[in-house]
């Protein structure tokens, strides 16, 4: 582990991403001696970092048998969802108009080290902050701090809900849906609002179309 960060940080951060990757997975029970075990560390910042992971509701403690993931209902999926799209098409229709060649180019640049990364191996944590750098770098075009801290936390929460429910896919469908940013950029590069909008929104939608099948 990286030195360069507390002990606890560091493990609550493994934690996390454990959960995100699918390595724990909701029915699973994770006790503190496996992960004192698996992470080679002592219990104390394993314990600091499960209660916190458990302030997060991330984890559930189950009192003398261990910890589980908490499990996202439909109707949670959608208000994560609703609530991610409201703030980033927010924040587009407010940096719209100052959208000029260098922002552009940063897209740009964010999109094609995203395509030269994505393969069917890539871990899900991996994948999901690769794409979630594309959409935080738009969002801090609109220069509103407060805001892109909210959807920063939204999109954390919309990482654990997207791998309880896409974990396992990788298919053209989803893969065509990657492909967004660059016709996003397009239509920004062509001034065109709308479609600009609409690609967005469809970007945003993949939790919206889980439900559609699902709920």
């Amino acid at each position: 582990m990286n030195a360069g960060k507390p002990l606890t940080n560091l493990v609550y951060e493994q934690i996390y991403h454990d959960v995100v990757d699918g390595t724990f997975t909701p029915n699973d029970i994770i006790t503190e001696s496996q992960l004192i075990q698996r992470y080679g560390v002592s219990k104390s910042p394993v314990r600091e970092a499960l209660v916190s992971l458990c302030d997060e509701r991330v984890l559930r403690s189950i009192p003398r048998t261990g910890y589980r993931i908490v499990q996202f209902t439909p109707d949670e999926v959608r208000q994560v969802a609703e609530t991610r799209q409201a703030l980033e098409l927010f924040m587009f229709e407010k940096s719209y108009p100052s959208l000029g060649k260098q922002e552009l180019k940063l897209l740009e640049e964010c999109n094609e080290q995203i395509r030269d990364e994505d393969t069917p191996s890539l871990p899900p944590t991996r994948r999901w902050e690769s794409n979630v750098s594309f959409h935080l770098l738009l969002a801090s075009f609109a220069k509103n701090q407060y805001m892109y801290g909210l959807l920063k936390d939204t999109l954390r929460v919309n990482a654990r809900a997207a791998t309880q429910y896409f974990q396992h896919i990788y298919s053209p469908e989803l893969e065509q849906k990657k492909r967004s940013h660059e016709r996003f950029i397009q239509a920004c590069e062509a001034k065109d609002y709308e479609t600009a909008r609409a690609t967005l929104v469809e970007d945003t939608n993949q939790l919206f179309w889980w439900e559609v099948k699902h709920g």
